[in-house]
């Protein structure tokens, strides 16, 4: 099996988790999404918690660069925060949940080595909001009686639970006033 391969295997079942969440797909529905023989599947990933250790692992990377190039490109933490916002609203637009955020949903029957990935995607963005929170504290552009830790896990629940509801009633304009509410009361009160 080639790499490319194993790259789409990554890349199919991370939307078919990310449609339909982790107990909701099979190596049958992959193989059929892929267009190879289910052995095939098992050269690369033995099993199923592999495959979910590859998707989380490549998601969190990926997630990682773009949280990297979001503070590449907006120096101010509002729009840093825009952009964060921008990641999700992608998922959106293309019906996918963010993927760890469909595996938190299903942490209780997730085997160990996947609950590990996920917290560990969750801790980066916290790590990264955190870092945000805190610019926009030192430099007076976020409102002054922001704690940083604990806002940033706000920001975290806002957005996760606003895409959910946005995919769910099937109304991404329910994700932009979530957004728009969070950032107006995140923002130095004027006058």
């Amino acid at each position: 099996m080639s790499l490319d391969t194993r790259s789409a295997l990554i890349e199919k079942a991370t939307s078919l988790v990310r449609r339909q969440g982790y107990s909701g797909f099979s190596y049958a529905d992959l193989a059929e999404a892929v267009r190879i023989r289910k052995p095939s599947i098992h050269h690369h990933f033995p099993s199923k918690e592999d495959l979910g250790v590859a998707i989380v692992a490549a998601y969190t990377e990926r997630f990682a660069t773009l949280l990297e190039q979001a503070a590449a490109q907006h120096q101010d933490p509002v729009g840093r925060l825009n952009a964060y916002a921008a990641m999700y609203r992608l998922g959106i637009e293309t019906r996918e949940g963010c993927l760890c955020g469909v595996l938190a949903r299903e942490m209780a029957i997730l085997p160990p080595r996947l609950q590990i990935g996920v917290r560990q995607f969750f801790n980066l963005n916290l790590r990264w909001l955190e870092q945000v929170l805190d610019l926009g504290h030192k430099e007076s552009q976020l409102h002054p009686l922001i704690v940083a830790h604990r806002e940033a896990r706000t920001v975290l629940a806002t957005l996760q639970g606003a895409m959910s509801l946005a995919l769910a009633l099937d109304d991404p304009e329910v994700f932009e006033q979530a957004v728009a509410g969070l950032l107006d009361r995140l923002r130095v009160p004027e006058g």
